[in-house]
């Protein structure tokens, strides 16, 4: 049977500032809330706090391993690939602006964006005390097995 080999290599973008109140402790722990800082360079702003979602990089990957299906048409001309999208984690947490970047198969994109959908909220960076959106960027690889 073949399966989904799903990998995630992500690149830290930009980001842009906006305003909005903070979790408490309590609610970040409770939530499991985890930071994913993806190897920012010496030119990025340093931020107080980088972005979090539920259980860290290992829940934001097993939550889109959950949702991902692999294209019907790929798998039967056994085509292999990937998606390259960029999102931002806006001020209030939310996935917004969800962007194929490059893809070599069209249905990857689209199957990408899909599962995107279904990301839970995260808990926004900050930057001088204040919430601030933040760009992402990362290749979705579509493997057959």
């Amino acid at each position: 049977m073949k399966h989904i080999l799903f990998l995630t290599s992500f690149l830290f973008v930009g980001l842009s500032v906006w305003a909005q109140s903070k979790l408490t402790p309590e609610q970040i722990k409770k939530g499991h809330y985890q930071e994913i800082n993806f190897g920012i360079g010496a030119d990025t702003i340093k931020l107080d706090s980088y972005p979090m979602y539920p259980w860290g990089l290992n829940g934001m990957h097993q939550q889109l391993s959950e949702n991902l299906k692999y294209p019907i048409s790929a798998r039967m001309a056994s085509i292999e690939g990937y998606a390259r999208v960029s999102f931002i984690v806006d001020t209030l947490g939310k996935i917004k602006k969800v962007e194929i970047i490059e893809t070599n198969y069209e249905e990857f994109g689209i199957e990408t964006e899909r599962a995107f959908k279904f990301l839970k909220k995260w808990v926004p960076a900050y930057l001088k005390g204040s919430p601030v959106s933040v760009k992402y960027t990362m290749t979705i690889p579509f493997k057959l097995n």
